[in-house]
């Protein structure tokens, strides 16, 4: 059986679950996008370290490099990394406690949406199929 075919005479359950999945989707992507940010963020460094130093001349400060042309740019590029960076790290937060909080709920109201008869072992079934097909983990918080 599939997880619709699982929770199709449970509509409370039903909107709990697909929206709990929905959320799971968007943290992933949201750790997904903050790692290849990341990636960036430490290429723009690296091309900074290589195209974007002359160490030829001394440069602000009496340091033994100055900025080239494209060192300039680079550093505005790691500086719009650096903040969108931050602004993904706020927002996978925000989506992961989301997440957390209606996953907790679900837990917690589980002995509420299934019935200790038949429901309990729709339930097992329901759990052990969001938990291999989507990895979230419904037994404990």
């Amino acid at each position: 059986m599939t997880l619709h075919q699982e929770i199709e005479n449970n509509p409370v359950a039903k909107v709990i679950i697909y929206e709990l999945i929905d959320r799971k989707k968007n943290v992933t992507k949201l750790e997904r996008l903050r790692n290849w940010t990341s990636v960036a963020l430490l290429l723009l460094l690296a091309a900074l370290l290589f195209l974007g130093l002359d160490s030829a001349q001394v440069g602000i400060l009496g340091l033994p490099f100055q900025l080239t042309t494209y060192g300039i740019y680079i550093v505005v590029g790691v500086v719009i990394i650096l903040i969108r960076l931050l602004h993904l790290q706020k927002k996978a937060e925000k989506a992961d406690n989301d997440f957390e909080e209606l996953r907790g709920e679900l837990i917690e109201r589980a002995e509420e949406l299934w019935k200790q008869d038949e429901g309990w072992q729709k339930r097992k079934l329901v759990f052990q199929h969001v938990l291999t097909d989507y990895g979230i983990n419904l037994y404990y918080r």
